[in-house]
Order: structure tokens, then sequence, then C-alpha cells
């Protein structure tokens, strides 16, 4: 079987090209043109021998009968010319699988920041004393708490600040313009918060220069409120509180005299 394979490929070949003798021949012979033939041809040519053999091994010799089947030998020979549709895959041992590491996200708690309360004002406003002071208060309560809101601007002590409400309150109702009205044939030239005069307060600005110079007024609520700190503190020609006495029955008897007599001057 094996000689007639080796009978096959040697067909195959050229016989010339195996002499010498043919390959001095073949350069001392003139060199004609050939046109190769198609490559469909070539192809065809060239694929012959293997058809030939295949042919070949597919019958049985008589000397290999019942010894062995040509589907074996015809297994053998596509092993040896190495097909690879035939050739017998090994399956591939189970790669392992990565294990897949997620990332935990650690939460932490996170602190409520505390909120302090601002604490409530428990102080109270000060007040008046005297029952003048709750009428008018209660009738006037715009005017009352501009009077207050002065007051806490000032550097009053309470019962300054307490004597301050219940004069206003008697002498103009807490409002800063009113005008007192005519005695008969006498026109009263008071106004204002405290209800200063023109005489009482051109004195009060000869003793306060600074207050003159910035033309303080006695109808301005703030400046009537320092005019009358200045005059029951420092006096005005010795006078202080005193220049307030017409309507003391209604807010002195609210104060002891140990109260009242510091404002009062020699």
């Amino acid at each position: 079987m094996f000689n007639d394979i080796f009978s096959s490929i040697k067909q195959f070949f050229n016989p010339e090209m195996l002499s010498p003798l043919a390959d001095k021949q073949k350069e001392e012979a003139p060199r004609q043109i050939q046109i190769p033939p198609p490559a469909s041809q070539r192809q065809e040519e060239k694929m012959q021998p293997y058809r030939n053999m295949m042919s070949r091994a597919q019958e049985p010799s008589p000397s290999q009968e019942g010894s062995s089947s040509p589907g074996n030998f015809i297994e053998m020979i596509k092993r040896l010319l190495g097909n690879e549709q035939t050739r017998e895959l090994r399956p591939r041992p189970p790669q392992p699988t990565p294990s897949t590491i997620r990332a935990v996200k650690t939460t932490y708690p996170t602190s409520t920041p505390t909120v302090t309360p601002t604490p409530e004002r428990t102080t109270q406003p000060i007040e008046g004393r005297s029952d003048k002071f709750r009428k008018i208060s209660e009738a006037y309560p715009e005017n009352y708490q501009k009077l207050l809101d002065l007051l806490d601007q000032s550097d009053a002590n309470d019962v300054e600040k307490q004597l301050a409400i219940d004069v206003a309150a008697q002498e103009s109702m807490f409002d800063p313009v009113r005008k007192a009205s005519k005695h008969g044939f006498l026109e009263s030239t008071s106004s204002g918060l405290f209800q200063f005069n023109n005489g009482t307060w051109r004195d009060y600005l000869d003793v306060n220069p600074e207050a003159k110079e910035r033309g303080a007024s006695k109808d301005n609520p703030a400046d009537a409120l320092e005019a009358f700190l200045w005059t029951i503190r420092k006096g005005i020609k010795g006078q202080g509180l005193s220049k307030w006495d017409a309507s003391k029955d209604v807010w002195g008897p609210s104060y002891s005299d140990e109260e009242l007599q510091p404002f009062y001057h020699k």
C-alpha cells in the first residue's frame, strides 16, 4: 500500500527535474515562451495526485483484506495531513471564575447640630407707677412705645425712667408736639413731651452749649427727654424736678421721699 502512495507522489513531480543530464539539456535548449494555464486548471492539476491517492487508498489490497477497514486508513491519512476539521478537540478545563468583590459603602451616623433656643426676654419693660400712666398708655400705645424706645437708648436708671413716663403721661399724654391750652387771656408757650416753656428751654440751652450748638428743640422727643434728665440730675437755676411740681399730686404719691429727694436741688 505504501508503495502505491510513493508511486503516486513520484508521479506528481517532473522526472526531468530529477536528472542532472536533463537539467543540462534544458539549459542548452532554446528557451520557449510558455503561456501558463489558467488558475483553475493549475489548481485542478495540483489537486489531482491527492485525488488519485485517496481513490487508491479506498481500494483494499489483497494482502490487507480483512486486516483493516478502509475507513480506518482514511482517518489515519486525514490525521497525517493535519486536517483541522477532523482533529479531535480536547475539552478545556473549566477556568476559575474570578470572584467579584463589591465595595461596601459604610454609612456613619451624622450628628444633628443642636440649636440652642434664644432665651426669651424675661425682664418686663419699665412702666410708670401712677394710675394716670395706665390710662394714658392704654389710650395712646404708639406714643408710649416711642417713649420707651428713647428710654432704652438713654443712660437713665429705673427710677429716672419711671419718673419720665409718669411726668410725660400727665403733661402731654406722650404726645411729642402737644401744645398747652390758653388760660383765660394768657397763652402758654409750653409744648412738647414734657411741656417746657420758652423761658425754661432758653435756660436749658444756656447751661448746655452742646445742645444749643446742634439746635435742640423742645418739640423733638429725643431732645426733650435729654433736657428732662439734665434738669432732674443737675438742675437749672437751682431747680430740678420741682419745675413739674404742678402735677406732683398725680405722680408724686407713687414715690417715696427718699427716691425723689436726689432730684430736688437748692
